[in-house]
């Protein structure tokens, strides 16, 4: 018998289908390594999906935390929070290059593959008939760096995680936010590994990967400046 709820490292989550394996992905290998994320930060989570790394911020780290998810699995995320009594803040929308509404494509069964509608049009990997097209607010990073602090009100290390499908490449057009950013916990897609990479270290974070294979279609990075 299928339970109801999941339970990891105090957290309380739905159990829903795609849901366990990326439960276990961040909550378990830890691929964004959010055990190294500090007390009370501002945490910006890209592409949160079904909530579970941004509702752990809170809960364990206290953090300031907003999660960005565009496709309709972000009312699991809102769901997720209430059961753990979490004070993020999930948005229903997307970050991009520009403030406005947005074309996005979903996939109804799952959440992988949802990206907005320039990102790998072209790739022939996407198969565009699987999707539904609806709009969603956009945003610029660099707009929610500063509303955040503005929200706080005082400093507090500002960390990002990037796993927005391909949409990092619109995020990364604009390298400003990187000067005000501790901590960059990022998938990356399309073979653009290198470079992220290599604005991150310009941007003096020491950066490490999962894959330093320039042709790796896609992978993970940890950059941090503390």
């Amino acid at each position: 018998m299928n339970e109801t709820f999941l339970h990891y490292d105090g957290l309380t989550l739905l159990n829903l289908p795609h849901a366990q394996k990326l439960y276990e992905e961040v909550l378990v290998q830890d691929c964004y390594q959010r055990k190294l994320i500090p007390h009370n930060s501002i945490v910006l989570d890209v592409g949160g999906c079904f909530g579970e790394f941004g509702i752990w911020c809170e809960y364990h780290r206290a953090c300031y935390v907003k999660i960005f998810e565009p496709s309709p699995v972000w009312q699991i995320a809102q769901f997720n929070s209430y059961l753990n009594r979490s004070r993020v803040w999930v948005v229903w929308g997307a970050i991009g290059r520009e403030n406005g509404p947005r074309e996005f494509h979903h996939r109804p069964d799952a959440p992988y593959g949802s990206r907005l509608s320039t990102i790998g049009q072209d790739n022939p990997c996407v198969q565009k008939e699987e999707h539904k097209v609806t709009t969603v607010d956009c945003f610029t990073l660099q707009s929610q760096i500063d509303a955040a602090k503005n929200e706080v009100g005082f400093p507090r290390p500002i960390c990002v995680k990037l796993d927005c499908e391909g949409a990092e490449q619109e995020v990364f057009e604009d390298e400003r936010w990187l000067d005000e950013v501790a901590i960059v916990a990022m998938e990356w897609h399309f073979k653009d590994g290198p470079r992220y990479r290599d604005a991150l270290a310009r941007h003096g974070f020491k950066v490490t990967t999962t894959d330093a294979n320039p042709e790796a279609w896609s992978g993970n990075i940890y950059a941090t400046k503390l």
